[in-house]
């Protein structure tokens, strides 16, 4: 893989929205939020046909591996060629080989388009993960998490040097402006994800998270990782859709806004004659994706190849003593 150059964050906003964004979708991931049954049925109905991650477990319901989706879309156009479309959800932390199975998976593209809400003068320099920024936040609790289980980066294998890759996202300048016509600033959006959790939490008896992080802390690294993975992969399953309806009637500048740049840098792809176009971004967007490219695009989904973000080795159970 060609070696990829630092990507510095010269420009304040972009600081500051990579802080919010970290500890927002960290804070989200962290905290169980438990629907209540009728939500939970309206959930099931809507996902019968499309998800986008998934839990795979054994026969004694222990987890095996959290998967993501790659689902194409196509799109029919008399007298020219078939357009397909990929959504390519993404976990930001999971195995190694999870990530060199997309690099791969890139290089079928006419255009790979990726997430990124950075200054325009950054993307000329191509980026890598600094893992051991003592001075970023998010960053270290990043680390915390991948460490705890036994994971790795995203930035830090992904090639974002290949030559069909495609910005697809935000500058810092247009989020900050979009957030502000919403009325949606840092603070204001964190304190609604509190109260958000703290209703939700009202409905649970436990912190089911806090609860197990204790329960293994003197576990040996390996089976403490495996038990936190199980854990977190069904809270994220759980919580797919929560950041998705979060913004209400005008939708969430985080997901809604991004994904309408996307999908208009796609378009834009399409009219230059791409033919088979990747869209790659956090699996958390996908849903608001789907019902766009459906509704607004005029595509139809037509096949799902799912994908081991974290291949997870149920725990033994202790044999009896005779």
């Amino acid at each position: 893989m060609p070696q990829a150059r630092k990507l510095s964050f010269v420009d304040w906003k972009s600081r500051l929205l990579q802080l919010f964004i970290g500890l927002l979708v960290f804070t989200f991931s962290l905290v169980p939020l438990k629907a209540d049954e009728g939500e939970k049925k309206e959930a099931e109905k809507a996902e019968v046909e499309y998800k986008f991650m998934r839990v795979e477990t054994d026969e004694d319901d222990q987890a095996t591996a959290l998967q993501t989706a790659i689902t194409r879309y196509q799109l029919e156009r008399p007298g020219k060629e078939e357009v397909r479309v990929d959504l390519i959800g993404v976990i930001h932390i999971g195995d190694k080989e999870y990530y060199e199975i997309l690099n791969q998976q890139f290089m079928y593209y006419d255009a790979l388009l990726y997430e990124l809400v950075a200054p325009p003068e950054a993307l000329k320099q191509g980026f890598k993960a600094n893992e051991r920024d003592g001075g970023n936040i998010v960053s270290s609790m990043q680390m915390m998490m991948k460490d705890a289980l036994q994971l790795e980066f995203q930035l830090e294998h992904i090639d974002y040097t290949q030559k069909n890759f495609v910005h697809a996202d935000m500058s810092p300048d247009q989020l900050f402006q979009t957030m502000k016509e919403k009325g949606e600033t840092p603070i204001n959006l964190f304190l609604r994800l509190m109260q958000a959790n703290a209703t939700m939490q009202s409905k649970s008896n436990s912190d089911i998270v806090g609860m197990a992080m204790m329960a293994t802390a003197f576990d040996p690294p390996d089976i403490r990782a495996r038990k936190l993975k199980d854990l977190f992969a069904r809270e994220f399953i759980s919580n797919e859709s929560f950041l998705n309806s979060f913004g209400g009637d005008k939708g969430f500048s985080l997901i809604h806004d991004r994904n309408d740049v996307a999908l208009e840098v796609m378009q834009k792809q399409i009219d230059k004659g791409a033919t088979k176009i990747g869209i790659f971004y956090g699996a958390g967007h996908m849903e608001d994706m789907h019902k766009k490219l459906l509704e607004k695009y005029g595509m139809t989904p037509v096949k799902t190849v799912w994908l081991d973000a974290w291949k997870i080795e149920p725990v033994k159970k202790a044999t009896p003593a005779k």
